[in-house]
């Protein structure tokens, strides 16, 4: 290429058109590459194949992608150039670049035929598959034959079906042949003679007609066939376009997402999104980005919904919506993404578009630690030591006797997550506690703080399940907390969490006696007292009291008053009384209901 400015010439291989010496871009105007063209068809008609080689290449240093295929030509054959196998696979693979299908198929026949490339069969079936997929007939056979024989890829009739069937809507005579043929045999495919003669008759219209094609179109009906699909037909470009990518052909890459994208694959919509954000392939559009990634995000895709929730966060592409972007970071919270719950720990650590709230701020940084996002436990890691030092400066002003400062400097301590800190506000806020709303403040530091390892929080988290104080009672959180209070020695954890068991056990009693008065009153006096037995086992003093009833009279079981004055016994030493006057509606009503039942006896 010659500037126009200074004179200065140098090979731009349709990449650069700026001069290298002054700087001046050399692109020839429409009407200059017009006539280039014009001169180039009249060199062909006079087979001045010098001229015609000289104005393909001027064409192709301005990145003209027909020029570029035409130059290769004629470096490929020796016409008006001296031949040049490696040069014109150089111009071949520029033309493919943009986009044009005969280059991209010239190119995978010369890498996969031509011995003097070497062992290209990879970069073959590439360009084959991009040929085939920009649209070249001949391209879209070939790779039909590929699928057909499982040539470095696993057979598929329906994907050489599939391929065949595009061919042949685009004319390819050799393609409708097969595709009759395949219908006729039944080769992959039901057979179907209508759909045979269709195919028959569409490659005597391209000029071809085979001995089994002249039979068919001889008589009979002709029916187009329903059209072959496949299942992986997106995924099979998004494939391409990986390939592509890595290759660094990112237009042929874009090319492949858009189609992708179209046919509803989230993931192509989102890479497509990354070429427009970073200008890869097509030319560089925030807006267009913001726009693929907010597609790719409502499928659910992380890495979209990570990156709408930046532009979203700073406005990249369209407006600020802070809202928004937290309603990302959430939903990547939830699908374990890290990264997620990292920006949301952020958003409200620095209070963007919420109030500060350190507790929130912990909990998401803790996900994300767990997650193994390293950011996370950096951030852990300030928060704690910013903590410990507020909360050395409240011990130290607790000492000196300026509680109040002291209490607003625990709180914020507690606040950022210091396991200490909430310890100390959680037992202040329970000592003074008069309403429900106190005692439940008092429990949510008590969390914090076992949250954090306090072992104090543990335990009195713990007290506060078992006894149901300012938090509903859970025997199961409290029986875990207080066991691993108990292990570590904490005073008054031990007794706590036999008191617990033995009330858990004495409501599992009550149970057992519940069921088996029922069985009594219905008269199944053996099944009543075979769960009598399990709830005096478990502690209840009225299952041993009625037991004693049951061995004394005989009701149900042979009468032995030794075991019954050892029940009783059992059951006074429980505390309990037979004569309270709550039990008379009860106990002593069944056990004048044994004694007349033992004078009927009698």
């Amino acid at each position: 290429m010659k500037c126009k400015k200074c004179g200065f010439e140098w090979q731009s291989y349709g990449e650069a058109l700026a001069c290298p010496s002054c700087g001046g871009q050399t692109v020839l105007t429409q009407s200059e590459k017009q006539t280039l063209w014009e001169e180039a068809h009249e060199a062909e008609m006079i087979k001045d194949y010098d001229l015609l080689a000289k104005c393909y290449y001027e064409l192709a240093e301005q990145g003209d992608e027909r020029a570029a295929y035409s130059y290769a030509e004629c470096l490929y054959n020796g016409v008006g150039v001296k031949a040049n196998a490696e040069e014109s696979v150089f111009w071949y693979r520029a033309s493919a670049r943009r986009m044009y299908p005969a280059a991209a198929y010239r190119l995978s026949v010369l890498l996969g035929d031509d011995t003097r490339f070497g062992d290209s069969k990879k970069q073959s079936f590439f360009w084959l598959r991009v040929a085939a997929e920009l649209g070249d007939s001949d391209a879209a056979v070939r790779l039909a034959q590929v699928y057909e024989k499982g040539d470095g890829v696993d057979a598929s009739h329906r994907h050489a079906l599939f391929w065949l069937m595009k061919a042949a809507k685009a004319g390819h005579g050799g393609a409708c042949l097969s595709l009759s043929k395949s219908y006729f045999d039944g080769n992959g495919v039901e057979k179907d003679l209508a759909a045979a003669r269709y195919y028959a008759r569409q490659a005597s219209d391209a000029g071809l007609r085979g001995k089994l094609a002249s039979l068919l179109f001889s008589f009979g009906d002709s029916r187009e066939p329903a059209e072959i699909t496949l299942p992986t037909r997106e995924e099979d470009r998004v494939s391409l376009g990986k390939e592509a990518e890595a290759a660094g052909e990112y237009a042929i890459a874009a090319s492949l997402y858009f189609y992708a994208a179209r046919g509803g694959n989230a993931d192509a919509t989102y890479r497509l999104g990354t070429f427009y954000e970073e200008g890869r392939g097509v030319p560089k559009s925030l807006p267009e980005a913001r726009r693929r990634y907010g597609i790719a995000a409502r499928a659910d895709h992380p890495e979209a919904t990570l990156r709408i929730a930046r532009f979203l966060e700073n406005g990249t592409g369209g407006d600020k919506d802070l809202s928004l972007a937290r309603q990302c970071y959430e939903k990547l919270e939830e699908m374990n993404v890290a990264e997620g719950a990292y920006l949301l720990g952020e958003v409200y650590r620095q209070g963007k578009d919420v109030p500060v709230d350190f507790p929130h701020a912990l909990r998401h940084y803790r996900k994300a630690a767990a997650l193994g996002f390293k950011k996370a436990e950096t951030a852990l890691e300030e928060l704690k030591v910013t903590a410990d030092g507020i909360y050395e400066r409240a011990v130290s002003l607790e000492e000196r006797g300026e509680m109040k400062a002291a209490v607003k400097e625990y709180r914020t301590a507690a606040e950022m997550g210091h396991a200490a800190s909430a310890y100390t506000i959680g037992s202040m806020i329970e000592k003074e506690a008069t309403k429900i709303e106190q005692r439940k403040e008092a429990v949510s530091f008590y969390r914090v703080s076992a949250e954090g390892g306090h072992i104090g929080g543990i335990y009195r988290l713990g007290l506060c399940y078992s006894r149901g104080y300012g938090v509903a009672r859970n025997y199961a959180n409290a029986n875990s907390l207080l066991t691993i209070a108990a292990k570590k020695n904490y005073e008054g954890a031990a007794e706590e969490l036999a008191v617990l068991k033995a009330r858990k056990y004495r409501r599992t009693a009550r149970r057992f006696y519940s069921i088996s008065s029922v069985l009594y009153r219905k008269g199944k006096v053996a099944e009543a007292i075979k769960f009598r037995n399990i709830a005096a086992k478990l502690g209840s003093a009225r299952a041993m009291f009625m037991l004693g009833c049951h061995l004394e009279f005989g009701d149900g079981v042979a009468p032995d008053r030794a075991k019954a004055s050892a029940w009783y016994t059992r059951s006074m030493e429980l505390g309990f009384d037979p004569a309270r006057s709550d039990l008379k509606g009860g106990f002593l009503r069944a056990r004048k209901k044994l004694l007349l039942t033992k004078k009927n006896i009698v």
